[in-house]
């Protein structure tokens, strides 16, 4: 049995987080390893403190089981973001290695930053596996940790 939220919570939240803020840009971070709540929440936190971000709202999704009987491959996870950055990204300006860099991890873990088009539809998709097992999702604001 899962602890998935009904649709209609589910909807209803991602509707008040994409009204927050301007989201400006998502991405999503695949590290090698599982990355605990906690871990996560301080990576995040470092992306603010670094003045990388100004808002950010995060999932933390399993990935799907796809480990085998030959590979033996561990399960792990990824992050999905979900930013108020504030100023545009400057293409010319390695932005994902900034970005990578202060969360401590390699910028090949770190997919492309994207500008946000839709913010009802990518907070929907960001908050789909809210509530399973495995699920973690937090926000951080740069008046949160001043």
């Amino acid at each position: 049995m899962t602890n998935r939220l009904s649709n209609v919570l589910r909807r209803g939240y991602a509707r008040e987080i994409a009204g927050m803020h301007n989201w400006n840009y998502t991405t999503c971070v695949r590290a090698h390893y599982n990355m605990k709540p906690y871990i996560a929440d301080r990576k995040i936190m470092n992306l603010l403190e670094d003045g990388i971000v100004q808002h950010i709202f995060y999932t933390i999704e399993n990935d799907r089981d796809d480990s085998d009987i030959y590979t033996n491959a561990k399960r792990v996870n990824h992050l999905h973001l979900l930013m108020q950055i504030p100023n545009s990204i400057d293409m010319d300006r390695d932005f994902r290695k900034d970005m990578a860099k202060s969360l401590g991890i390699n910028k090949s873990a770190v997919a492309g930053i994207e500008p946000v088009r839709g913010v009802r539809n990518i907070s929907q998709y960001i908050t789909k596996d809210m509530g399973l097992q495995g699920s973690h999702h937090n926000y951080y604001s740069n008046s949160t940790i001043n």
